[in-house]
């Protein structure tokens, strides 16, 4: 019954766990006996928490997210997506109003949208709690939403949710790093594990900044896999932005659910050996453990996924040894009862209930036919530069008269040291692997000259066959000195218009140490401005990084060049051709609605309207921004224009399949008009529409036109059926198509309070309200403060006599009915 306790003799102690609100996982503790003053023996005790989580033990994931707004804004924080890995039916539950979870039930594996209602909420942190349940467990995610004045950094998408089944492909999308109030802000973003790489930013890494991410899951555990990208500005409230990554993975035959990550650093992360068949064993390596504090305790093992014998061994004369503090373990390989073949193992460290991996590779060679072999070429010349990059590798073609002959890899120099090296298949070769024509029949040879002084060096690569003559490669490096190089010759760039910009790419400046370059760009024969690249002088060796800018760019190619020349004491120069080819699709409408409704009937005057199709505007999106010139509402947004009977509207969104703009007021003259969508140079085809005086439209909470309706109860709270409004309450009513005002509407203006009534611009044709059916009373009619022209608020009052529930919504303005199916929840 207590900790210290003292015994003496025999005993049988009871080892009892307390799990209480422990979430689910894996949570590991000790427990320690002494005699004389000296630890003699320690107990490690595990304990699992949840079922088919997976990889991590977790039933789902991420389990917490964050959501940052900026007071103010117009749009609230991207959503952001929870994986279920759990089998079986599922409810999920939010614990606060602003706090939207979808859907509430299903069946796992499944994801879960989760997005946040900014709107009304005072400046600070909002914590809320999303509960999942399901047959293997109950989890719960923490949610955080930050409201502030300043700057935030958003990401779009929030979260990055997959499957993987392995063996598939590297799984990739995009990510948009934007600023909240739609500056250019200089971010940079980092993935914080080795499975997760990211593309250069476009932009030049100030927002919006687009990156290609690929996630490639191979080797990880079946269940879930947690991973991140963290993004910085040093001006952004909520910096660093998590971007989490979760990869939910099947068919994967690794037994190590370990993770990289954990209490412990560990270098190497990876450990690679090579030997040959009953040859002398591989030389030791070292994994440097570093432990936060000399007390962290730890355990050492090694796990075998494939041979037949423990080929893996620490340094340490046991398997589970308990460890304390940093340490440097000794890692050896013994091939001598393996035959040729690459075998995996895992280094497993447990801390702090967190196990972490470091895979080992040993390659066994030599296996195949034996044979005489021959080689094409048999010799190679490189050339390059004092502290320059190396050259491009040069491939050798390995033959053979009888089918498979397997070969061993030799490299040797004469002068220089290890500046000669190959690989095969993508891989490293080392010294004794042992290799087959049939599935090595190309090996590529490396020259790095990092390090060497300007001259010749000689060197060679032995492939010895089995039973044959082995033959040698000779290879030779002259390293010059004073001379800027640049590679590659040529780049070239696709873009269609409508999908993600291209990336960036890299010019690399070979030279000695020192020297400088300058950079030179031609446009060729398109406008200046394409085409960039950075910097515009520098020093070797160094990277030049080329860009190009595809904004306002018609289809058509784009040819240009980049020029990298020598400066001071440097000679030599290299152009490099640029291309960028652009394509652009057809822009196709294929529906005109109200962008509340979602009914495609009549427009109005000051309608908020979304069109559908394809090839209407880029990839990613880009949301409504103010024209610096006017103030008002930008008519042009990502290069995509709507024009509605000829006359540009306002843009409130636009993307790839959809487009949000409000009707110009010029056209309540009309008895119908035409509208069309223009994106870069390409015209779509026209829908015709009927133009009504009024075509009320209700937006709603979920975005969907039917349900809880876009209303504020009275302490400006998001009302909702776990949020109703009292009878006799007071709320706020948000819609559009309420036509012609007066004053009059203004195209794009964003509506202020007026000193003298009426307060903002009122509708001209009558206003009424029906709760359930019965009349209520408007406080307030008119265009909603701080938003675009086109966007009403009314101020409604509950009937006193209204039932409790979700009670029916209609508002008719001048003999017009908004649209069936939305609701107000009213206690």
């Amino acid at each position: 019954p207590c900790n210290g306790c003292t015994y003496t003799g025999s005993q049988n102690l009871a080892v009892t766990i307390a799990p209480g609100s422990l979430g689910a996982g894996s949570y590991t503790s000790y427990i320690t006996l002494n005699s004389g003053g000296s630890q003699f023996a320690t107990i490690q005790v595990n304990l699992t928490i949840g079922g088919s989580g997976g990889g991590t033990g977790s039933l789902v994931a991420p389990s917490s997210l964050t959501f940052a707004y900026q007071s103010g804004q117009s749009f609230g924080p991207p959503q952001q997506t929870i994986t279920i890995a759990a089998s079986g039916a599922f409810t999920a539950s939010s614990t606060q109003s602003w706090l939207v979870v979808s859907p509430t039930s299903g069946s796992g594996p499944a994801n879960l949208t989760v997005s946040v209602i900014p709107f009304g909420l005072a400046a600070g942190t909002n914590q809320g709690i999303v509960n999942i349940t399901t047959p293997s467990g109950n989890q719960s995610v923490n949610v955080s939403l930050v409201v502030g004045s300043g700057l935030v950094l958003n990401a779009s998408p929030g979260s990055i949710n997959f499957n993987y089944a392995a063996g598939s492909t590297a799984y990739q999308t995009v990510v948009q790093v934007s600023a909240s109030d739609n500056s250019s802000t200089l971010v940079t973003a980092t993935p914080q594990q080795s499975w997760i790489t990211l593309s250069s930013p476009t932009n030049s890494g100030n927002t919006p900044a687009s990156y290609l991410v690929t996630a490639n899951p191979a080797g990880l555990c079946n269940g879930i896999n947690v991973g991140s990208i963290t993004a910085t500005a040093s001006n952004a409230a909520n910096s660093p932005l998590t971007i989490p990554v979760v990869a939910l993975v099947s068919g994967s035959s690794a037994t190590s659910c370990g993770t990289t990550t954990g209490p412990l650093t560990l270098s190497p992360a990876s450990f690679t050996f090579s030997g040959a068949v009953n040859g002398a064993a591989p030389a030791t390596q070292t994994l440097t453990v570093t432990a936060p504090s000399s007390s962290t305790i730890y355990t050492v093992s090694t796990n075998i996924v494939s041979g037949t014998t423990n080929w893996l061994t620490v340094s340490f004369p046991c398997n589970n040894c308990t460890l304390t503090g940093s340490q440097n373990l000794t890692i050896a390989v013994n091939q001598s009862n393996l035959s040729s073949g690459t075998y995996q193992g895992n280094i497993l460290l447990t801390a702090n209930g967190v196990t972490q991996t470091v895979p080992v590779t040993l390659t066994v060679g030599v296996s195949g036919a034996t044979g005489n072999i021959s080689v094409s070429p048999t010799s190679l010349s490189f050339s390059a530069q004092v502290n320059g990059s190396a050259p491009a590798g040069q491939n050798v073609t390995v033959t053979s008269g009888t089918a498979g002959v397997g070969y061993i890899y030799t490299v040797s120099t004469t002068s220089g040291g290890s500046w000669l090296s190959a690989t095969s298949n993508g891989a490293t070769l080392a010294n004794g692997q042992g290799l087959n024509t049939a599935s090595n029949p190309t090996i590529t040879v490396i020259a790095n000259p990092a390090g060497l002084a300007a001259g010749t060096y000689s060197g060679g690569i032995t492939l010895s066959p089995n039973g044959g003559t082995a033959v040698t490669i000779a290879v030779s490096l002259t390293v010059q000195a004073n001379v800027i190089s640049a590679s590659p010759s040529s780049l070239t760039f696709t873009y269609q218009a409508g999908g993600t910009p291209p990336s960036s790419q890299q010019v690399q400046v070979s030279g000695q140490q020192g020297l400088t370059f300058s950079t030179q760009v031609a446009a060729g024969n398109c406008a200046s401005g394409w085409l960039a690249a950075s910097p515009a002088a520098g020093t070797a060796a160094g990277n030049v990084t080329v860009s190009v800018n595809t904004n306002n760019l018609g289809a058509g190619t784009c040819n240009g060049s980049v020029t990298v020349a020598g400066t001071g004491t440097a000679t030599g120069s290299t152009t490099i051709s640029v291309t960028l080819t652009v394509t652009a699709p057809l822009p196709t409408i294929t529906k005109v609605s109200s962008a509340a409704s979602y009914l495609g009937q009549s427009i109005s005057p000051g309608e908020v309207i979304t069109i559908f199709g394809t090839g209407l505007g880029p990839t990613p999106f880009v949301t409504l921004a103010l024209d610096p010139a006017t103030g008002r509402v930008a008519t042009t947004l990502g290069g995509v224009q709507v024009l509605v009977g000829g006359i540009a509207a306002p843009m409130v969104f636009a993307s790839n399949t959809q487009v949000s703009a409000i009707v110009p007021y010029d056209i309540a003259f009309l008895q119908s008009t035409t509208v069309l969508v223009k994106f870069i140079g390409q015209t779509s085809n026209g829908i015709g529409v009927g133009v009504v005086p009024t075509a009320p439209g209700l937006f709603t909470a979920n975005a969907s036109g039917t349900g809880p309706g876009a209303i504020l109860n009275s302490n400006l709270s998001a009302n909702s059926p776990s949020n109703p409004a009292n009878k006799g309450e007071t709320v706020a009513i948000y819609m559009t198509g309420e036509g012609q005002t007066s004053p009059a509407g203004v195209n794009g203006k964003v509506t202020t309070v007026s000193p003298t009534p009426p307060l903002t611009p009122a509708p001209l044709l009558p206003v009424a309200v029906l709760i359930d059916g019965q009349p209520a009373s408007i406080s307030f009619a008119g265009e909603a403060p701080s938003l675009v022209s086109g966007v009403m608020q009314l101020n409604v009052q509950i009937p006193q006599s209204a039932r409790s529930g979700d009670l029916s919504l209609i508002v008719s303005i001048g003999g017009n009915s908004s649209q069936n199916g939305v609701t107000v929840s009213v206690r």
